[in-house]
């Protein structure tokens, strides 16, 4: 019952999530959808906890350590 959607010109850039993109998604269907692609920043994931999204994928950013894992957790307190 849940999507993962995944910007492929964003994944692996941390370049931030296609905000443009995924406000294109009605709300009713947000809150089943997984983004992926280019979260970098804590703030990432508050803006897209705001737009009702499910969750976010925090992949390359975790992977090369260039994230605080608190600070992200902190973010979707």
């Amino acid at each position: 019952r849940n999507f993962l959607m995944t910007c492929k010109d964003r994944d692996g850039t941390l370049e931030g999530p296609d905000v443009q993109g995924l406000s294109t998604i009605p709300r009713n269907l947000r809150s089943s959808i997984i983004v992926a692609g280019g979260i970098s920043l804590p703030e990432h994931v508050k803006l897209l906890n705001a737009m009702g999204f499910r969750a976010v994928v925090i992949g390359r950013a975790l992977y090369e350590g260039e994230i605080d894992a608190e600070k992200f957790l902190e973010a979707v307190g």
